[in-house]
């Protein structure tokens, strides 16, 4: 497998879409750091040389389909434009991105790149193939956390509490339906939320490790004076710590 091809031939990709600015940007930026956790979470799985370096091309290619999407559209919101899950999966089958590949590989590249953002994944796929999956979804919702502990992705509350039915999906620790979402701040929610859909034990322990739950939710807290939806935060902090915590010693 040339992994240096790869990067290359993504690398020439993304260059074409820098030109419709910031949002691509960030979305290129993402996307290394996807890649870099895949890295690190498939040699902590102790995996071989060759499934270390899969697992780095499919946190490479995972968003492919955001960059047309962005030029196509302005937005990254899918049910608004299109599935960039499936919409990637489209684009690696009509480049030449991963050509190196056997056809067996690539054909489980374009499945994991299909399938990274999917609410469910199919019982029917392949445990190979799902392996790659998991550690690209774990990965994943790891940077999400990284952007929203770090302030470079910030929710307004407008000193709103967040809908009820979205703190029914946290109680009974399940991923938010998007549907769901009425208010900018349940996006908070949601995105907390995706702690409860990780596989890996040693995703829960970079999760305590960087003490993401509480950083995120002491910047809400600190920037609103309703006291219902602080109420509603110290609860979440409550639910997701212990369920870190379950996730670590069982």
């Amino acid at each position: 497998m040339d992994l240096l091809k790869a990067k290359e031939v993504f690398k020439k990709y993304t260059d074409s879409y820098r030109k419709y600015g910031e949002m691509i940007e960030l979305k290129i930026n993402h996307t290394d750091r996807v890649r870099q956790s895949c890295v690190w979470l498939a040699k902590k799985l102790n995996l071989s040389k060759e499934e270390v370096e899969i697992a780095e091309v499919c946190g490479l290619l995972h968003d492919i389909g955001r960059f047309e999407q962005y030029k196509r559209y302005k937005s990254y919101i899918d049910h608004e434009t299109v599935n960039h899950g499936d919409f990637g999966a489209e684009i690696l089958t009509e480049n030449n991105f991963i050509n190196e590949f056997t056809t067996e590989k690539q054909k489980m590249i374009i499945q994991v790149v299909k399938y990274h953002n999917k609410y469910r994944i199919p019982k029917t796929l392949r445990e190979e193939t799902r392996k790659y999956i998991d550690i690209v979804r774990d990965a994943d919702k790891i940077d999400s956390l990284y952007i929203m502990a770090t302030k470079t992705l910030h929710y307004e509350s407008n000193n709103n509490k967040m809908t009820d039915v979205i703190m029914e999906h946290i109680r009974k620790k399940e991923m938010v339906v998007r549907q769901n979402i009425k208010k900018e701040i349940d996006f908070l929610a949601l995105e907390l939320a995706f702690i409860f859909d990780l596989v890996y034990k040693e995703s829960f322990e970079l999760v305590k490790e960087k003490d993401y739950v509480n950083i995120i939710i002491d910047i809400y807290k600190n920037d609103t004076s309703n006291k219902e939806l602080i109420d509603q935060l110290e609860e979440m902090r409550t639910i997701l710590n212990n369920y870190v915590e379950e996730k670590l010693t069982c």
